[in-house]
């Protein structure tokens, strides 16, 4: 007791000298070695009476640690029975204090004494107080320290020992981004600190709660370099990839950040992949793969390091066939597409690349497949301009001996990593066209040891050994400039001519015949060659037959070029002449023609104002058809208007310039159907019906299974307005079905996805995978696996139909007769008659105002419609003028033309966002063309999205903009509440001039009499006024033009 007195009465910052120091740590050592028994009573009295003065200095702090540990305090504590009431009063004590120092000095000392001997994370230390019996017991301090936290990083620290404490600390950081953002980077160390401790599912909780959600919002560059420094400190590495780093990068990789992160992220890849582990190839690829993001020029030392450590990974032995480390191939995959853009890549890696495709090729070693699969990217790396005799010499030893290596097991796993590289050493000799003496005998040596091989397999597939001898063949034979060389290949030819001879095969035949004439048209002196296989002695029929087919590559390949030239001039030069007729006013010029091409009357208007309308209308029509095609239907549709004298003017210019003469083309007069619907045969019961309904409600299709020639597909792909993919698990497996989608997308032609049944997926079918991923789909099934579609569904169709398609009005059927009006009581559309009447006619009570320049449109995605029309009556019931597109279904004009109009008279864009809008095309473009525009856009988002801004590149405007959050409002009344207030106040300062004060009812607006149905009643004094907004035109071309 003398000695805490000792202690007590030295004054607070006297600053003992070092004798005291030593002194008192030597009496309280020698009691503890001497074991003599004093009580833990009065060694907790001692501890608590000098932790409660108002100040504890450098030798209060020095006298408790040494007590605490001498005397093993923490472990009598803990001893059964449980010393509850000692414990209670340190940890009192330790409540009392804040943990807030002036200097940094002092808070380390604390921060050593409170985290690494009062409540250490080692699993091997019991002189703690924090093991499972006293945290249980002691919650309360924990939710003390909990909320302390916020005040001192110690703190923080005690909070976080149990995994209780950890939940209650997320609880009370969660939603307050101000607080995480200003201690972030003390969460991160407890996180390092539990990741050291083996505290895994402790850590990805504070990491999955706390910091990844709140990316955006803490210094991204700062967090980015701890992890890289820590990564090089874990022990368990699997761990740390799987719970830490792995939703880590998830995130990251979709995460919209600045260029100028490139470099951090690129070292971030390095130190992951240095891990060494399976799981690190995948995650590095995630955030590799990020588009027109890092400046590849300059990391080219970088890039070095990466296929460096790409390349070590070759020391790991894992043989099954779908691993992780495959991802290593796709790493060096980019890397090898980057250098063919960039050759200071290929330059600075081709040391590298050389090294270890020739440690790879050694046939003698077995590598793991990941590290072949690497090998047919490494060799891409090679510098051509770099590759001398000596490098030749080698890639001929490696495959001489690969063909020459009898252990089939081996040989089975490397096969495509030898193709590969005799393919790449092809290449090579093909673009440095000229090769050494010593070379050329080396590979004749090559080619000859081939030929004792047999050329099938039991298979009947062709051996390894002739597959590099068709990848080498005719490109060496493109090099053989002089006698001496051909010279080298005799006795090669000789015994492969002799091979023809006596098993007649004709591919070996066609390869003999091609390396000789291939030899010959390079060089006619070589055909003075004192050999029997001399081109004079060549089987006449077979090279009368090789000349043949030269003469039709020749012919293919001027074909070609024709239709190359001929794509240049689309105009044919005829044009002028026709436009100089078609130009003068009359009742059938230009204008008449276009209509009945079928061109929309929103283009007609816009070539109104140019100076030569027809001709822009024939660049149009000449750029969509082919030229066959063009002609044909322009001289059936002048036909039509009675244009003869512009007829006769056609056919004449056609037949001097020997195109194909519309008589010969077999197209009907008529317009093909705009709709193709592409489907699968075993649904060929249900798309014919879906036919059916799309016919009558007024929009004629065409069908095309799996079986059609894609040719077919191709041209008729092209003449179609739009494609509808009719899609379930046999059209995804269907070849010519997946070239229909990658046509469609090729043609960027507009396309809807129907699912017609949940899929089941197949490892092949990644292509419809990523335009599923990428592009919105209609569900176009039920969960009864009943064939029939629902309503809804259907009129959702139609609706997106509607964008980029009127109906044709004559083929509307009474039952879709009116499926384009709405009613705001309704989710959808109108839909049913009024069965109890007499006489059936639909009741129009809701129909919405008509809008003259409007001052809002609303933009979403057709799921959320009950939502945006109720927001609709929201805005229209404060007086806002707004537009939206189920009022605008009517018309000759598409939607697309609409929504342009629209966007350019609005004063700002309403954008309610979802999973489902952020992948819809149509969405995308209102959005694209309101920012061109420069219209205010408002996000309102209405559905979680996992990130903001949204990861689609269109959307990525959302960068800097914050949205309004109607997330978790009332479903059955969103529009309530602060966060609508936020979006009155926004529309405010963008419309000022709306007296929002006095509402008004949408039952009282008058409605558009276009809207209004033809009523039984004969009294025409009775009929409803047209409103002012929407005036009547006469029926006039002058007025309609206007």
């Amino acid at each position: 007791m003398f000695v805490a007195d000792y202690v007590l009465t030295e004054p607070i910052n006297s600053s003992p000298c070092e004798v005291k120091y030593s002194f008192v740590n030597l009496v309280i050592e020698r009691f503890a070695k001497n074991e003599l028994s004093i009580d833990i009573n009065d060694l907790v009295k001692i501890f608590t009476q000098t932790l409660d003065r108002s100040r504890i200095d450098e030798w209060n702090l020095n006298f408790l640690q040494t007590i605490y540990q001498k005397f093993k305090i923490g472990t009598q504590l803990c001893l059964i029975p449980l010393k509850t009431n000692l414990i209670e009063q340190i940890l009192q004590s330790l409540l009392k204090k804040t943990f807030v120092f002036n200097s940094e000095e002092n808070y380390d000392k604390w921060k050593q004494f409170l985290t690494q001997c009062i409540f250490s994370n080692s699993i091997n230390d019991d002189n703690i107080l924090n093991n499972q019996n006293i945290v249980a017991n002691f919650k309360q301090f924990y939710q003390h320290a909990v909320q302390l936290s916020h005040q001192s990083p110690i703190w923080l620290q005690i909070a976080t020992i149990s995994s209780d404490s950890i939940r209650l600390l997320i609880q009370s950081y969660k939603n307050n981004i101000e607080l995480i953002r200003s201690s972030y980077l003390q969460l991160v160390r407890m996180i390092e600190c539990l990741v050291l401790a083996n505290r895994y599912d402790d850590a990805c909780l504070l990491s999955t709660k706390l910091i990844i959600p709140n990316l955006c919002s803490i210094n991204l560059e700062i967090l980015l370099h701890r992890i890289i420094e820590f990564c090089p400190k874990v022990e368990n590495r699997d761990l740390f990839c799987s719970e830490i780093l792995s939703p880590f990068v998830w995130e990251l990789a979709d995460l919209q950040v600045k260029k100028s992160f490139a470099l951090v992220y690129f070292d971030l890849i390095v130190a992951i992949l240095k891990l060494y582990i399976d799981k690190a190839p995948d995650l590095c690829c995630r955030l590799l793969k990020r588009k027109d993001f890092y400046p590849w020029e300059q990391i080219t030392n970088g890039l070095s390091d990466l296929t460096k450590i790409c390349i070590s990974y070759d020391t790991i032995v894992n043989e099954k066939v779908f691993s992780d480390l495959n991802q290593l191939e796709d790493i060096l995959c980019i890397i090898s597409t980057k250098a063919e853009v960039y050759p200071t890549i290929i330059k600075r890696l081709h040391s590298i690349a050389l090294e270890a495709t020739l440690r790879w090729s050694n046939p003698e070693i077995s590598w793991s497949n990941h590290v072949y699969r690497m090998g047919i990217y490494i060799v891409k790396l090679i510098d051509s301009e770099q590759i001398n005799d000596d490098i030749y010499i080698k890639f001929i030893n490696a495959l001489q001996n690969r063909i020459n290596c009898e252990n089939e097991e081996l040989n089975k796993k490397n096969r495509s990593f030898f193709t590969n590289l005799s393919n790449q050493l092809g290449d090579f000799i093909q673009r440095l066209k000229r090769l050494s003496h010593n070379v050329h005998s080396k590979i004749a040596s090559l080619f000859l040891s081939i030929l004792n091989y047999p050329f099938y397999d039991e298979d009947h597939n062709m051996t390894f050994q002739y597959t590099v001898l068709v990848c080498l063949l005719f490109r060496v034979a493109s090099v053989i400039y002089n006698e001496n060389d051909a010279r080298l290949y005799e006795p090669f030819l000789d015994e492969m001519y002799m091979n023809v001879k006596s098993d007649n095969k004709t591919i070996l035949c066609q390869w003999w015949i091609g390396f000789w004439l291939t030899i010959v048209h390079r060089r006619q002196d070589l055909i003075t060659l004192d050999s029997n296989l001399l081109i004079n002695e060549l089987d006449s029929i077979r090279i009368k037959q090789a000349q043949n087919d030269i003469q039709q590559i020749e012919l293919c390949i001027d074909k070609k070029n024709m239709k190359s030239k001929e794509k240049k001039e689309i105009i044919p030069s005829w044009t002028s002449k026709v436009t100089k007729l078609l130009n003068q006013r009359a009742d059938n010029d230009w204008y008449l023609l276009a209509k009945h091409l079928g061109f929309s009357s929103s283009k007609i208007k816009h070539w109104t104002i140019e100076t030569d309308p027809c001709m822009a209308l024939l660049n149009e029509w000449f750029t969509i058809h082919t030229i066959d095609e063009a002609i044909c239907r322009l001289i059936k549709a002048l036909e039509e208007i009675n244009r003869y004298d512009v007829v006769q003017i056609i056919r004449q210019e056609v037949l001097t310039i020997e195109h194909i003469t519309p008589n010969d083309l077999s197209i009907q007069s008529k317009h093909q159907p705009p709709i193709y619907l592409s489907y699968h045969s075993s649904k060929q019961t249900l798309v014919t019906k879906l036919k059916d309904h799309l016919e009558k409600a007024g929009y004629s299709c065409q069908m095309y299974d799996e079986e059609i020639n894609i040719n077919i597909v191709e041209t008729d792909i092209r003449r179609a307005k739009i494609v509808i993919c009719c899609i379930n698990t046999l059209y995804i497996q269907s070849k010519i079905c997946s070239k229909t989608c990658q046509l469609v997308l090729n043609m960027k032609k507009p396309f809807i996805l129907l699912c017609m049944k949940e899929l089941i997926w197949l490892p092949l079918e990644d292509i419809f995978k990523s335009i599923l991923d990428d592009y919105s789909s209609i569900e176009f099934y039920d969960n009864e696996n009943n064939e029939e579609w629902s309503e809804n569904k259907f009129i959702e169709l139609l609706g997106q139909i509607r964008y980029y398609l009127a109906p044709d009005h004559d083929m509307i059927s009474e039952e879709y007769r009116h499926w384009f009006v709405p009613r705001l009581d309704n989710l959808i559309f109108l839909k049913s008659f009024n069965l109890h009447a007499k006489n059936n006619f639909i009741l129009f009570n809701n129909i919405p105002l008509v809008v003259y320049q409007p001052q809002i449109i609303i933009s979403y995605e057709w799921n959320c419609q009950k939502d945006v029309i109720n927001l609709y009556k929201q805005l229209a019931q404060l007086r806002y003028r707004i537009w939206l597109d189920i009022f605008q279904m009517e018309g000759e004009d598409t939607l697309i033309e609409k929504y342009n109009i629209a966007i350019h008279q609005a004063l700002c864009l309403l954008v309610c966002i979802t999973p489902k809008y952020m992948k819809s095309i149509n969405c995308q473009n209102e959005i694209t063309l309101a920012n061109t525009l420069n219209k205010p856009i408002i996000p309102l988002l209405l559905e979680e999205t996992n990130s903001w801004p949204p990861k689609y590149y269109v959307l990525s405007l959302f960068t800097e903009k914050s949205y309004i959050d109607f997330r978790h409002s009332n479903k059955y009344d969103r529009w309530t509440g602060k966060q609508f207030e936020i979006l009155l106040t926004y529309l405010k300062q963008i419309i000022p001039q709306v007296n929002t004060d006095k509402s008004r009812y949408l039952l009282e607006m008058q409605r558009p009499i276009s809207a209004l149905p033809n009523t039984h009643n004969n009294n025409i004094d009775e009929r409803p006024k047209r409103i002012s907004s929407a005036p009547s035109i006469s029926n006039s071309r002058t007025c309609s033009l206007m």
